[in-house]
């Protein structure tokens, strides 16, 4: 249960809207049995309720194990296709790196915003073509949140703190001489 407590808000909600919605197909189950009798409904109710359950139960499992990788960068282009339910976003990490990703449609970037994406750890079949490699479908994509300069700045100041010895005690020093 803590690692579901550590968990990035974007995985959280992804369970909790699985789970939400298991539940309403669920009542809704319920419902067509005692109001109106309807076999059709309390079935396909019913087989909505399995594979939600099944989902929510993947989903929990993935966050229990920490089995996601995260990529963090800057958008810079955003290219949309026509008639296609998604779209390749380019982003540019910490090293200067270009990397495109195949993203939904209904996610929210925008261009210039630094982001965090979540992604299932899994194994990924290269090509060998930089354009057969992100144009490839895949599941693998989980959500995103947007990286705050609140977030990179507290960041930095953690990797300020694994300076060596020598270069804290000056540090800690001040800190106690103010006390």
């Amino acid at each position: 249960m803590d690692k579901l407590r550590t968990a990035p808000l974007p995985l959280k909600k992804k369970l909790l809207l699985t789970v939400l919605v298991g539940t309403a197909f669920f009542f809704v189950g319920l419902a067509a049995i005692f109001f109106s009798r309807d076999t059709i409904t309390v079935l396909l109710s019913g087989i909505l309720v399995i594979g939600l359950a099944h989902q929510a139960v993947t989903q929990y499992h993935l966050i229990a194990t920490a089995h996601y990788t995260t990529v963090d960068g800057r958008c810079i282009a955003i290219m949309q296709t026509p008639l296609r339910k998604y779209r390749n976003v380019r982003i540019v990490d910490d090293q200067d790196h270009e990397i495109t990703l195949v993203l939904p449609k209904q996610d929210k970037v925008e261009i210039g915003h630094q982001y965090r994406f979540y992604f299932k750890a899994s194994e990924r079949i290269s090509i060998g073509s930089s354009i057969l490699d992100t144009s490839l479908p895949t599941d693998g994509f989980l959500g995103l949140e947007e990286i705050s300069d609140y977030y990179l700045q507290r960041r930095t100041d953690f990797a300020e703190q694994d300076l060596p010895p020598a270069a804290n005690a000056t540090h800690s020093h001040n800190l106690h001489r103010r006390f």
